[in-house]
């Protein structure tokens, strides 16, 4: 098979390699920070002239599949036919990821623009599977990467980054009271087998994004909505007038709290 594909699509870069595509610089190691960022910049540049040649269309039709691929998931999950294990470790965890990587990245004007970022010394790229350590002594963050044996030492430490849903773990002062006096749950999802598994994310009705409490009763007039609840939205900006889920679901919300204020 291996040798059938070398045959068939000689470059690397035009197979469908959906691991490479996730996780570009996985196991790679370079010399030092500054090899590596030589290499992500020709891997931004590849990619910003991809897509922009009409000979590379599909990538275009890998692009739009996932677009349409994402707007189908609160469907097939209201439908209940994914385990508990594939819903939570798969679909939120893998396809998310890969999803918001692949197709909800920044255009290409963003992606110049970092170039020149780069280009100027203004921006470094740190690496993969990076690790941040706090010098109290020193009053300093020390950051380090699996792809080179460089570390970057500052002052300031800036988290820019949606974290993984976890109520158990939520920090926000509204809603760590809520969870505290049991009017906001933490979701589970059923199993075939009857059993169920946590989720980390805000338990909520599908239909109408009410907060649901653990005793299991959703509350008439407190409403959630977005990534980290049970409706699964996409945590990123969505095009205009793409008429996108996230759309749907805040014009259902915004209807739904006009029926309550104008009964």
């Amino acid at each position: 098979m291996d040798a059938l594909i070398a045959a068939a699509v000689p470059a690397l870069e035009d197979r469908l390699d959906l691991e490479r595509l996730n996780r570009p610089f996985a196991g790679r190691r370079f010399d030092s920070g500054e090899e590596f960022g030589k290499a992500v910049r020709k891997y931004i540049e590849s990619d910003l002239a991809r897509r922009a040649d009409v000979h590379h269309s599909a990538d275009l039709g890998a692009f739009l599949a996932l677009l349409s691929v994402i707007g189908q998931l609160p469907a097939l999950l209201a439908t209940g036919r994914l385990t508990a294990a594939s819903q939570v470790s798969d679909m939120d965890g893998w396809f998310h990821g890969f999803f918001s990587y692949y197709a909800s990245g920044p255009p290409p004007r963003r992606l110049n623009e970092l170039l020149a970022l780069e280009d100027a010394g203004v921006v470094s790229f740190l690496g993969a599977e990076i690790s941040i350590a706090a010098d109290e002594t020193a009053g300093t963050f020390v950051a380090a990467s699996a792809s080179h044996p460089d570390t970057v030492t500052a002052r300031t430490l800036i988290e820019a980054r949606l974290p993984d849903a976890s109520v158990p773990r939520v920090s926000d002062p509204l809603l760590r009271n809520l969870r505290d006096t049991g009017a906001l749950a933490e979701e589970t999802v059923p199993d075939v087998d009857g059993a169920t598994l946590p989720s980390g994310r805000i338990a909520t009705t599908l239909n109408d994004f009410r907060l649901v409490t653990v005793d299991g009763v959703a509350h008439p007039r407190r409403f959630a909505v977005g990534p980290h609840t049970s409706v699964r939205s996409a945590g990123a900006f969505t095009r205009p007038r793409t008429n996108a889920i996230s759309f749907r679901q805040n014009d259902a919300l915004a209807r739904e709290i006009l029926r309550l204020a104008n009964p």
